[in-house]
């Protein structure tokens, strides 16, 4: 049998100009690296997308290994084989793997992506400018130090990477000798990927977007405790600099000749696991499908891929592949990896066991609930009808009382509110302020959630705010919401309002279930949900308006938030209410109707205002916009301009 090295060498390889001309790019597009491989110039004007997205993960990882890429290679050749235009969008492989265990992550057989040699090894560059823009960023800030620590920089946070499992430079000793040698202290090198730099480059929209995240990442502390950021040192612009090139996409093919964008490639078990957001919009605007992957397994990489990725760069996967191999299934059943290729039937079966999901059930319930849990018991049920008679007769029954019981309540009616900073791991600029009107963005904590939260754990995400010291009714802004915002962003965030858009809005993380964004010409504003992939009349789409918003970034006129928050009477209460509201695509409005005119009726006397409000089968353009509204005689035309 022919390696996999033997194979891809044997290939006859197509000029990547043709395989860029399957995606009908031309010679403009292209930034030729030898003969196979090309950098791709990021568009001045983004693209419609156009294509699905298929998202390949697989079951815990092994050292087996579980065939993620070889899977996502094989079934994009396939589907082009079947006349459905197709295209890949892959991680880097790091240098540390390829000399390691892994040995590779180009695929196997003939499923590979090629030059697999350079692919493998240095390919265009792109980790040496993340690991030389990384490792920038530690030499600022020790020199920082030593000119003088006008930043009073107590604790140094930043470690430098190399692209290498150096296992000697895990922990060393660095600035021996003082004076000009810096300050002695331990230090500590990552991987490559295991960099900051490689998880903000990966979820990039472009250079200024790329900027920005950059100038966020916190590098140190103060003595007092106040987070120090490459902002602060004024490196975001160098570091920048070294990355322009490397954040266009890498072009390359698959043995059989599918167009395959490989970039990017953080680690799942410390950051999101997936390649660049550049790389994947790409694939989706230039295919009708676009296949990718996220790193280990369905509990890490893929769950981050959805809960991170998915929600800042406003993707949705229409399928997810999860490879489950015999061998690895052998392997969980006790198997050793030398008796992988050898039939077990016995180790098959044990690897194989819906008691063992009950198992970790159990475990995490009786861990997060132990204070009010004394006992448990986990029953699975597989039966598709019995399932559905628990969710209608038991399950929603139960959710609607709940929230019959929170929609009785007012934000007047109670002595505090509650942060929940559960999204910190991917956006530490952000807290979320919740209160009886005002749920969480991802809509999944409500007020009543986040006390239930804090009484099972007191040192929680969510934490009380006295409801003290109310500097302005109309926009909703308090002295111990800002105190406490303030706190929990560690310094990031000084105030905030819970009713404005306009004023100090809330800031977001990347979990919001829609953005609320201000069309100037309408004097209004449109919502938009996650789910819809389409354009707007503000001239942006979902994404697009994410970028406005995500990361914890406080812009005045964009805000996100949960669905049940548009019907609210506290919804942009500072800007008119919800008579602002002028544009939102059709299912969210035929979801949030009912409730919308029902506030809309109470507050205005208005009624069936959803009749009011355009979505994208009327218009798509902000003067078709406005000519709609003035048929419907809008109550927004009316009111007082917002700018």
């Amino acid at each position: 049998m022919r390696s996999d090295i033997e194979i891809a060498q044997s290939t006859t390889l197509l000029p990547i100009d043709r395989v860029a001309r399957k995606l009908g790019l031309g010679e403009e597009d292209l930034e030729r690296n030898g003969q196979y491989m090309a950098k791709l110039r990021l568009p001045r004007e983004k693209r419609k997308q156009r294509g699905k997205l298929i998202l390949v993960t697989a079951i815990n990882p092994t050292q087996a290994g579980e065939g993620k890429t070889t899977t996502s290679i094989g079934l994009a050749d396939a589907m082009n084989r079947l006349g459905a235009k197709t295209v890949l969008a892959l991680r880097e492989p790091s240098l540390g793997p390829v000399f390691g265990l892994k040995g590779g992550a180009t695929g196997g057989g003939m499923a590979q992506i090629v030059p697999m040699e350079e692919i493998n090894l240095h390919f265009t560059g792109d980790f040496h400018a993340i690991g030389a823009a990384n490792n920038l960023l530690a030499a600022m800030v020790d020199n920082h130090i030593y000119q003088g620590n006008e930043l009073g920089i107590d604790r140094v946070v930043w470690r430098r990477c190399v692209d290498m499992n150096d296992r000697q430079l895990r922990s060393v000793l660095s600035g021996v000798g003082g004076g000009t040698n810096g300050v002695p202290r331990a230090e500590h090198f990552d991987i490559t990927v295991a960099s900051e730099v490689m998880a903000v480059f990966c979820l990039a929209e472009d250079l200024s977007d790329l900027k920005t995240r950059l100038g966020r990442m916190i590098v140190g502390y103060t003595r007092e405790g106040k987070p120090v950021t490459a902002h602060d040192l004024k490196a975001e612009g160098a570091m920048t600099a070294l990355l322009k090139d490397a954040l266009k996409p890498n072009l390359v093919q698959t043995l059989e000749g599918t167009p395959a964008f490989v970039h990017g490639g953080p680690f799942a078990n410390i950051a999101h696991g997936c390649n660049s957001v550049t790389a994947t919009r790409m694939a989706l605007r230039l295919g009708d499908y676009a296949v990718t992957e996220a790193g280990f397994g369905a509990d890490l990489g893929a769950e981050k891929f959805l809960d991170i990725k998915c929600r800042l760069a406003g993707l949705k996967p229409s399928a997810v592949v999860v490879v489950a191999t015999v061998r690895a299934l052998k392997h969980h059943g006790g198997a050793a990896k030398a008796e992988l290729n050898t039939e077990n039937l016995d180790a098959l079966e044990k690897g194989l066991r819906l008691k063992d999901f009950a198992e970790v059930l159990y475990h995490m319930i009786m861990d997060e609930f132990d204070a009010v849990v004394d006992k448990c018991q986990v029953t699975l049920v597989t039966d598709r009808a019995q399932v559905e008679k628990i969710l209608n007769e038991e399950a929603m029954p139960r959710y609607n009382k709940r929230d019959d019981r929170l929609a009785s309540m007012t934000d007047e009616a109670v002595d505090r509110f509650y942060t929940c900073i559960l999204c910190q791991s991917f956006a530490p600029a952000h807290c979320c302020v919740v209160t009886p009107e005002r749920l969480g963005l991802c809509g999944a904590v409500s007020w009543l959630d986040a006390k239930a939260t804090h009484e099972l754990n007191p040192n929680g995400p969510c934490q009380p705010i006295m409801k003290e010291g109310c500097l302005d009714e109309r926009t909703g802004r308090y002295e111990t919401v800002n105190k406490m915002v303030n706190e929990a962003t560690h310094g990031a965030v000084d105030s905030v309002t819970l009713y404005s858009i306009l004023e100090d809005p809330m800031t977001s993380c990347g979990c919001f279930e829609c953005i609320c964004g201000i069309e100037p010409m309408s004097n209004g504003f449109i919502v938009v949900n996650r789910e819809f992939k389409g354009m707007t009349p503000a001239g942006m789409t979902f994404g697009e308006l994410a970028s406005c918003t995500g990361g914890g970034v406080q812009t005045p006129g964009y805000m996100g938030h949960g669905r049940h928050f548009i019907s609210s009477k506290k919804f942009i209460h500072a800007e008119g209410g919800i008579k602002r509201i002028v544009w939102m695509p059709k299912e969210l409005k035929d979801d949030v109707a009912e409730k919308l005119n029902k506030t809309a009726m109470e507050l205005y006397g208005i009624e069936n205002f959803a009749d009011y409000i355009a979505d994208e089968t009327i218009c798509t353009d902000c003067e078709e916009l406005l000519n709609f509204l003035t048929e419907k005689g809008h109550p927004v035309l009316e009111m007082e301009p917002l700018m």
